[in-house]
């Protein structure tokens, strides 16, 4: 599963509540750990959002020792 990110709303705990409330309902669950799993980490996604990672290159493309022995 891919992290959530809590800093994406300024109430998470709010617009998660929410979200559980619309997705469940207000009837009593009769489902399996794995579909209430699902559920509870589903609406975390659409009240909070996932973390975006960003990776650096391992190497800077403008470094003429590496470009040269690329090129050899």
């Amino acid at each position: 599963m891919k992290q959530i990110n809590p800093g994406k709303e300024e109430n998470p705990r709010t617009a998660f509540t929410a979200n559980l409330r619309n997705a469940i309902g207000e009837e009593e669950f009769d489902g399996t750990w794995a579909q209430f799993k699902t559920t509870i980490y589903n609406v975390g996604v659409d009240a909070i959002g996932l973390r975006n990672r960003k990776h650096r290159d391992w190497f800077d493309e403008k470094n003429l020792q590496i470009n040269k022995l690329l090129e050899d």
